[in-house]
């Protein structure tokens, strides 16, 4: 998400993506969204949230329906010309 954020900083959203890499049940969601919780939004912190799914082989593509989800926000600073670096992480869920 990032790295797309520095590459292209108008698109703020992955959709549900295959992981190859790891496996075809495999996959991931992001988005990012500049002065939002859980991060302090004054400090000029952005937030990258991230959800990787291992899905259920009989609904593919339904996120609801996952047999196992994790969610991870990383606070981004933000600065005049981009993204500076990513500067904490928090998990939500496993």
């Amino acid at each position: 998400m990032i790295y797309q954020l520095n590459v292209n900083p108008s698109n703020t959203a992955v959709s549900l993506t295959v992981t190859p890499d790891i496996g075809a049940n495999f996959k991931y969601d992001a988005s990012y969204a500049p002065g939002t919780e859980p991060f302090n939004p004054s400090t000029s912190s952005g937030t990258v949230r991230g959800t990787g799914y291992l899905m259920n082989n009989a609904y593919p593509n339904d996120t609801t329906k996952a047999i196992y989800s994790k969610t991870v926000y990383l606070e981004v600073q933000e600065s005049g010309s981009g993204l500076v670096g990513v500067k904490r992480t928090w998990r939500e869920d496993y």
